[in-house]
């Protein structure tokens, strides 16, 4: 995401560990045109990835927690006035 077109950018990504690939959650990074990244904090957005053979509710929450994530994401370009689509 790239609003102001000056360079800056916004990524929602999944975390995880090597250790644990079923655990995971979403981090909201700002790399602005100059300088460091900026980790943004949106609060827990922890979640199971769901194997194949997994429900709809795992699905569900993973869902949940990456709209959580993105809306967070807008708030901080946008203000707190913004909805997910």
């Amino acid at each position: 995401m790239d609003p102001s077109g000056d360079g800056a950018a916004l990524a929602v990504v999944p975390i995880w560990t090597p250790d644990d690939p079923q655990h995971r959650s979403f981090g909201v990074f700002y790399l602005p045109p100059t300088g460091d990244i900026w980790v943004l904090r949106p609060g827990f957005t922890g979640y199971l990835e769901p194997a194949a053979n997994d429900t709809e509710h795992l699905i569900t929450l993973r869902n949940d927690a990456f709209k959580k994530a993105l809306l967070h994401a807008k708030e901080f370009l946008f203000g707190s006035d913004t909805t997910v689509h």
